[in-house]
């Protein structure tokens, strides 16, 4: 096997202006678009516009024949010595004209018997937690089809590059990942494995969709390009990568608060069952804001200097549900990805107390706004791997919510009271500033409330005319749409994950 450059990926760092920081905060962002969402996980770089495009022809098997201005200028002087050793009657201009038409001929035939002997495979993990690179493989191997031809032909000066697509499963969109460079081959003599370190990725879906192999060789006149798609298997399923959330650990003890919290829906009226403690004693522990005086050991207390509290062995933490709003007002891409790693945070949390938390989400799984994120999901019962699958794959939406969704929102939301505590995670209203080393930054936090009830608010009044037309009849009509969560505060959360009520 001989030696290859291979360029690793790398993500190009952003350019800063030198000098001073500035003591203003910089702006804060109004609104998180649709089109800020949608962009893609690594930026390329503006191609250089370097003249007229060249001539593209299109073949099977993802052939592709590119014919710049200079092929078409080496014909034009190959015709022009023709002409000029036609009226001087000079066999050196025949000669020239012969070489110029070798050298066009050779840059249309070479390159494609250079790509059709070449057969690509390529891999890569399928899963991947947030903020961590992985690796792609790549193998090139030379099938030598052409025979006794194969061994006069070299394959030299091969450009590979590879297609990997981040999915938008609500948005329906897809955006296109390429490396900042375009990966050279000297040769390929028998079997040739590349292996690409990606820089970090954000949370989602992505798909290989091809790796494209071009070729000028040997004197650059015309290109050939070969795109081949890599599938998973024979049915045709491309390579899938997950990118998951994170998983922090929490700080606080917001859980103390939600102790003999009663929940009301209607006339229905439940107590959650909240901390079940027995009579034997399993140790010690430091005292806790919202312990009972009464559990203070005081003799353990005395001797370490500071508070401690007996810790019995049946103490649980109450269980919980939790809830994202997806149309929410989210300001910024980062304080998205803060609430989905709170969320993926509390579900773990729940799942070492004991009880693993239902996640709901606004518009809920059953509305046709997520029907593709649905038909996306692996078949999973609930659990801990259903809930990363389905974090994996949301996205704020601005998208307007129906009645239908309403009430089946309103429906889920009223059955989660009846046995647990509901908490959301919601964007927070105000901004925190941050002092760095480049100046004071706006920094927007994420809230955790706890919500009480739904509360309804009376249809207003609509005019429409009767049938006759005379008079204008009022009516109130029911919108399922017109009613409001009950919250109160738990926490404010910032990239700390710290969450203690502030």
């Amino acid at each position: 096997m001989q030696k290859s450059s291979r360029k690793s990926w790398t993500q190009s760092p952003s350019q800063t202006k030198t000098g001073k920081p500035e003591a203003r905060p910089t702006a804060p962002v109004d609104a998180f678009s649709t089109e800020r969402r949608s962009q893609a996980t690594l930026e390329t770089p503006p191609e250089k516009d370097t003249g007229k495009k060249p001539m593209k022809f299109k073949f099977g098997k993802g052939m592709c024949l590119e014919l710049p201005e200079r092929f078409f200028g080496c014909l034009m002087v190959a015709f022009a010595l023709y002409w000029h050793g036609a009226f001087t009657a000079n066999d050196w201009m025949y000669l020239l004209c012969s070489g110029f038409l070798v050298a066009s001929l050779a840059s249309l035939i070479l390159p494609y018997f250079q790509l059709s002997e070449i057969e690509v495979e390529g891999a890569m993990p399928p899963e991947v937690v947030m903020s961590e690179s992985t690796d792609i493989l790549i193998q090139l191997k030379r099938n030598r089809k052409h025979g006794l031809l194969s061994l006069l032909l070299p394959i030299r000066s091969i450009k590979l590059s590879v297609a990997l697509l981040k999915n938008s499963l609500i948005h329906q969109t897809k955006e296109k990942v390429t490396p900042p460079e375009v990966s050279c081959l000297d040769a390929i003599s028998s079997t040739l494995t590349l292996k690409y370190s990606t820089p970090t990725l954000k949370r989602g879906i992505y798909e290989m969709e091809s790796i494209e192999l071009s070729s000028g060789f040997p004197f650059g006149l015309a290109w050939w390009r070969r795109s081949t798609e890599i599938t998973r298997d024979k049915k045709g399923a491309k390579l899938k990568l997950t990118v998951y959330p994170k998983c922090e650990a929490l700080k606080g003890y917001f859980l103390i608060k939600l102790q003999g919290l009663t929940a009301r829906i209607g006339l229905l009226v439940s107590t959650f069952a909240l901390l079940n403690k027995s009579t034997i004693i399993r140790g010690i522990r430091e005292y806790r804001i919202g312990d009972s005086p009464r559990h203070i050991h005081w003799p353990s207390s005395a001797k370490q200097g500071k508070l401690l509290v007996k810790e019995f062995d049946s103490e649980q933490l109450p269980a919980y549900s939790l809830f994202l709003d997806l149309a929410a007002h989210w300001k910024t891409e980062e304080q998205f990805e803060l609430a989905v790693l709170t969320v993926q945070s509390l579900t773990h949390l729940g799942h070492n107390l004991g009880t693993i938390p239902k996640v709901m989400l606004n518009p809920p799984l059953t509305s046709k706004s997520l029907a593709n994120l649905v038909a996306d999901l692996p078949q999973l019962p609930h659990g801990l791997e259903l809930i990363a699958e389905i974090l994996a794959r949301v996205e704020p939406m601005t998208a307007p919510k129906s009645d239908e969704d309403a009430a089946a929102q309103k429906t889920m939301i009223s059955q989660s009271f009846t046995d647990r505590p509901l908490l959301a995670v919601s964007p927070a209203s105000d901004s925190l500033v941050r002092s760095s080393e480049r100046g004071d930054q706006y920094v927007y936090p994420v809230e955790l409330l706890l919500v009480r009830g739904i509360s309804e608010a009376e249809p207003e009044p609509v005019a429409k005319t009767s049938a006759r037309g005379r008079s204008p009849v009022t009516t109130r009509e029911a919108e399922s749409s017109r009613w409001t969560l009950q919250t109160s505060h738990l926490a404010t959360i910032t990239e700390e994950l710290d969450l203690e009520t502030l």
